[in-house]
């Protein structure tokens, strides 16, 4: 073997060797930071629901009581839980392993992104994404946002080589990598567009043409399948999801939503993805890797260097600054999140070429003390999943989340035993509740008025509601609505004041007259009656 040969083979032993160890930090501190409870959220209950109309052959949300049609998620990540509930594993501990693994996945694709830019480029690229507070929090949830991630890094990745090799397979790769990408999740949209777009830009127009045939037809045809629905543009188009007026942004309305997430994201969530420190500390790191990203992904976008990634980056951020400020978070920051890290560093590789020796010790100084600062925080992360892990293995079931979360998963398991088979229920999360029980049901309407809420129950066959506390939403529409028509509902059984309580609706209760008026900001006092034998099963009602 020549040297050459020799070195070039030591040097890739050196690469795997690398990457593996940061793969296997990562599934560590991931093993560590484990939560067994499952997310509190009510989205990872409706991908069960439909992964197991899935099973059965269907795609429906059988949490609703009339089973229609599922048109909110694509059908990827069901297809991906349906694939692990067919193999034997079993909600929610077990299908946490599934994102564990894509979590892993998502590590070593980032890796293989950034090498192209240098061996201590990815160490960085890889290392901070395997050891981010941020993103060891999401890699124990059943939800779509770490195998969306992943996939879409392997889908720019391909992409990558698309922009050197005009050949089809490169092409077909890609795009198929993009379909699966959007299949995962709907935000998967600005990648469709980035690629469609460079192809274009750069006069490709056969892979145009096969781009089109592979991802944008199918994505029309999920559009067809869904039309008809709100889904999530009539979501983007509502002021605000908790208000029951319904009323639809105006322009100055997105511009605030603009505002508002941005700040958001800058000033929250980027900087917990990297640490817990204080404000000020956070924003010492967090200002100059985003000026850093910036400069980085301008110049790019400027020079012939710019690919699909430069396109989609602008796009991505541009959705998720006018969604909904309500639903924000880490997790619609993760796709691009190992983007940023990326261009920091070679943001601040161009700076340090400016001042020869110095600037490069400033940014080995820098990374050190940023890396020191979040394995910091993830080892606190680490405590707590070691503390809740074993109070779950002691015999807690749900450890280590809110009260309101933990009063609704028992109330949700105990109306399964209490009701008669497949009684329906008004909840804040029917999914959720479906899954613990088997007993479908919808949201309570965000309203105030109680004859909305009789009457939505009427329509569906409802006779019971479950008050929670899991946020503001429950107090905010159930309690009054209850006080104010205090004759039309009857309890159930109750966990204390100010906790969750499953109540029954009586026999015409939409014509009943409220008793007193809208009684505001109140606790549930009013003297409810138990409810008759008649609601429950076997009519043997448990003791309250």
């Amino acid at each position: 073997m020549s040297p050459a040969l020799a070195m070039k083979e030591k040097s890739s032993r050196r690469g795997l060797g690398a990457i593996a160890a940061i793969v296997l930090i990562h599934l560590a501190l991931a093993a560590l930071a484990f939560q067994p409870a499952p997310h509190p959220g009510g989205d990872n209950a409706v991908y069960v629901s439909v992964a197991r109309s899935i099973l059965d052959g269907e795609y429906r949300d059988t949490f609703d009581p009339a089973a229609p049609r599922h048109v909110v998620y694509p059908p990827g990540f069901p297809l991906i839980t349906a694939a692990a509930l067919a193999i034997g594993l079993e909600p929610w501990v077990e299908l946490k392993v599934v994102t564990m693994f894509f979590s892993a996945l998502m590590v070593g694709l980032a890796w293989l992104y950034a090498i192209r830019d240098g061996r201590w480029t990815a160490v960085w690229v890889a290392g901070m994404l395997a050891i981010s507070p941020g993103v060891l929090a999401l890699s124990h949830w059943e939800l779509s946002d770490v195998p969306f991630t992943a996939v879409t890094i392997a889908a720019l990745l391909a992409w990558r080589r698309v922009v050197s090799n005009e050949g089809q397979r490169a092409i077909v790769v890609a795009a198929v990598l993009t379909l699966a990408a959007y299949s995962i999740r709907s935000a998967g949209l600005p990648l469709i567009v980035a690629a469609m777009a460079w192809l274009m830009i750069n006069r490709r127009w056969k892979q145009v043409a096969l781009t089109f045939a592979i991802v944008v037809l199918p994505g029309i045809a999920w559009w067809l399948y869904t039309s008809g629905q709100s889904g999530y543009f009539g979501q983007l188009a509502t002021a605000d999801a908790y208000v029951v007026s319904g009323a639809s942004v105006t322009a100055t309305g997105f511009l605030a939503r603009i505002v508002e997430n941005f700040g958001l994201y800058t000033g929250k969530y980027f900087p917990a993805m990297l640490t817990d420190g204080s404000v000020g500390w956070r924003m010492a790191i967090t200002v100059p890797l985003l000026a850093l990203a910036v400069y980085e992904w301008a110049s790019r976008t400027a020079s012939s260097r710019r690919s699909v990634l430069e396109l989609f980056i602008p796009l991505y951020i541009g959705m998720i600054l006018l969604w909904l400020p309500q639903f924000s978070g880490e997790r619609l920051l993760l796709p691009i999140y190992p983007f940023i890290l990326l261009y920091a560093a070679l943001g601040a590789q161009r700076f340090a070429e400016r001042i020869p020796g110095a600037g490069r010790v400033a940014i080995a100084v820098a990374a050190l003390i940023i890396a020191g600062s979040t394995i910091s925080t993830s080892a606190a992360a680490a405590q707590l999943g070691i503390a809740c892990t074993g109070r779950y293995r002691e015999g807690d079931t749900y450890p280590c989340v809110t009260v309101g979360w933990n009063d609704f998963y028992m109330m949700s398991k105990l109306s399964g035993t209490m009701l008669p088979d497949r009684s329906i229920v008004m909840s804040r999360k029917p999914a959720v509740l479906f899954a613990f029980s088997g007993n479908p049901g919808r949201l309570y309407p965000f309203d105030r008025d109680p004859q909305t809420l009789v009457d939505s129950a009427r329509v569906i066959g409802a006779r019971y509601v479950l008050l929670d506390y899991v946020d503001h939403v429950g107090p905010g529409y159930v309690v009054p609505a209850i006080l104010r028509r205090s004759k039309a509902f009857c309890v159930m059984h109750t966990l204390g004041p100010n906790r969750a309580t499953l109540f029954g609706i009586v026999a015409g209760a939409e014509s009943i007259p409220d008793d007193r008026a809208d009684p505001g900001k109140a606790d549930v006092e009013a003297p409810f009656k138990r409810c008759g034998n008649e609601f429950f099963r076997d009519s043997i009602p448990p003791p309250l």
